[in-house]
């Protein structure tokens, strides 16, 4: 939708802000935070929705209503002169070559268009091209269905007009046209310039590719779902942002505007939870598109569109969770896991296992640590909120006999709870807190890591509830563990929940770790085998989907399981399996 640098925005959002401190050998201890503090500031957000609410609308009526001659930007349609259709006849473009909308009048082709405007017509063309044809999304519906409203014919509307300062562009959802099957129509405006001088981030050709691809999926997402006003309870602003700004990176991986949205979120991922209603500090939503680009790298690239075509029915967290179900995952777990890829940004990157271009995010620094602590004392401690769908980097540095080395403990904790019904989701979304302890004793209850050639450190994570999950991480890389019990005990095969054989860290480095899984008639009914663990459920370890070897959910029962590690002596025991 539209971009939009809001400096005073954002400071005020980090002044609301709440970055727990780690508290050193105890919770009355001083913090230390990280050293690399620099943030990152989004330079814009998207019209769309600023539009779609009055109290932003009334606050910004100067800047909306002093920029056009030919618009107000409050959802009536623009009158401009001149207009064409597109070269696949998919749009009509709309512009004029006088006053404050003019678009230059060189022509260099002399085909008698303004060369801006072959532009614009190969730009949205080249979305129409990707979003619909490639990546299987329904086509916007036409706006003439009903007497008196819409534009002229069924093509889609494209106005050109000289945007507020910063404005990238916008979709406007037209309700009073909506179609009896539920879509509605909607047309879109685009800057006649992208005047450098005003557009800092991006401009040019480059700020009118990224914005067609973006608006245009507006467009699209509106024929699926439009729920501009009110936008209910949940995160549904922040799928349509997310959804937009990743279509941009589809459409154009050349230009990298997205990653200003996401700089801002790898600089303190903890403030920015996705189970809320509003994207008014320019990166909830925005920066979320990292969230799509790991479920398209894990699932495919059809697994977007299955979200939305969730998304006619139900809201939005719960599309996404029944996209996933119908892969063997869950939302809850997805998001564990994508904590992890944000972690493994940067300088940590390793290769493409994670995110295609994870080395440049956030200018090459990747997530950064919310607070950092030392167990120089023998303890210490974390007491931090987060919101649903958010997560952050703790980090624990544990003294070396050399002065010039130390080991770490990066612990990335999530707090994976999104359903609605208890109260996760929404504009009323709470921050909720956990307590981390750190310490270089074993105690009761605590969890021990191998940190370090001769250091083990033990933790534990006090949880409001059961959807936290942490991922302790040592001097950069995974733990390594040794096998132990299955968690939840029972286990409820549904198809969408998912069953971890946990592990105990070790100093053992794990090349090669089986799991089989018998039925008490000794009958084999699954096979797992991987080269490293997963997490899910607070845990790290081995994750069964609940499936036998032939793809079908097992039936209620007790099963009996082997495990390896490095093919050695197996761990045996035995979980209970109940079939819903």
């Amino acid at each position: 939708m539209l971009h939009r640098a809001d400096r005073l925005l954002r400071c005020f959002l980090l002044l609301l802000g709440v970055v727990g401190g780690l508290v050193v050998g105890g919770p009355t201890a001083a913090a230390q935070t990280h050293d690399e503090t620099a943030e990152a500031t989004p330079h814009g957000r998207c019209l769309t929705f600023v539009v779609a609410s009055e109290t932003e609308r009334k606050k910004l009526s100067a800047e909306l209503q002093g920029a056009s001659a030919a618009s107000n930007f409050d959802g009536s349609r623009p009158f401009l002169p001149f207009s064409i259709p597109s070269r696949n006849n998919h749009f009509l473009i709309h512009y004029t070559q006088t006053g404050a909308d003019a678009v230059s009048k060189v022509d260099n082709n002399a085909n008698g268009i303004p060369d801006y405007i072959d532009s614009v017509d190969f730009y949205m063309e080249y979305a129409w091209q990707i979003e619909i044809e490639e990546y299987g999304f329904q086509a916007p519906p036409p706006d003439n269905q009903k007497s008196g409203e819409g534009g002229p014919d069924s093509r889609l509307d494209v106005y050109v007009c000289n945007m507020p300062s910063g404005f990238y562009g916008a979709a406007f959802p037209e309700t009073q046209n909506q179609l009896s099957d539920g879509r509605v129509p909607s047309f879109l405006v685009v800057d006649n310039d992208y005047d450098p001088a005003i557009y800092k981030q991006t401009s040019g050709i480059a700020a009118l590719k990224v914005t067609t691809a973006h608006e245009f999926n507006h467009m699209v997402q509106f024929g699926y779902r439009c729920a501009i006003a009110p936008l209910s309870t949940i995160s549904q602003k922040a799928l349509y942002e997310a959804t937009s700004v990743w279509f941009e990176r589809v459409v154009h991986p050349d230009v990298d505007d997205y990653e200003q949205y996401t700089d801002a979120f790898l600089e303190a991922p903890q403030k920015y939870g996705f189970a809320t209603n509003e994207v008014d500090d320019g990166v909830t939503g925005y920066a979320h598109m990292l969230y799509l680009e790991y479920l398209s790298k894990q699932f495919g690239k059809s697994v977007v569109r299955e979200i939305w075509e969730e998304f006619r029915s139900r809201e939005s967290l719960s599309a996404i969770d029944a996209a996933l179900r119908k892969r063997s995952f869950n939302l809850q777990n997805s998001w564990c896991q994508f904590a992890e890829w944000c972690y493994y940004t940067g300088k940590r990157t390793r290769d493409t296992q994670y995110f295609y271009d994870a080395a440049t995010l956030n200018r090459s620094r990747g997530m950064r640590t919310a607070a950092t602590a030392s167990l120089s004392s023998g303890a210490a401690m974390a007491s931090d909120l987060l919101y649903p769908l958010s997560f952050g980097l703790y980090r624990l540095v544990i003294p070396t006999e050399n002065p010039n080395v130390r080991d770490t403990v990066d612990y990335v904790v999530t707090n994976a709870k999104w359903d609605i019904a208890n109260g996760a989701g929404g504009p009323g979304a709470k921050l909720e807190e956990f307590t981390l302890e750190s310490d270089a004793e074993d105690r009761s209850g605590f969890a021990a890591i191998t940190a370090g050639q001769d250091t083990v450190v033990f933790y534990k994570l006090t949880l409001p509830h059961q959807h936290f999950c942490i991922n302790p991480i040592v001097n950069g890389s995974k733990t390594n563990f040794i096998a132990v019990k299955p968690s939840p005990q029972p286990f409820v095969a549904d198809g969408g929940n998912q069953l971890v054989f946990a592990v105990e860290r070790t100093d053992q480095l794990i090349k090669n770790i089986k799991v089989w899984i018998y039925s008490t008639a000794a009958t084999r009914v699954r096979e797992l085998e991987q080269t490293e663990l997963q997490g899910a459920n607070n845990l790290l370890g081995v994750v069964w989907d609940g499936r036998d070897n032939a793809g079908r959910l097992v039936p209620t029962g007790v099963y009996l399981y082997e495990i390896s590690v490095n093919g050695g002596t197996p761990t045996l025991g035995k979980v209970a399996v109940i079939a819903p």
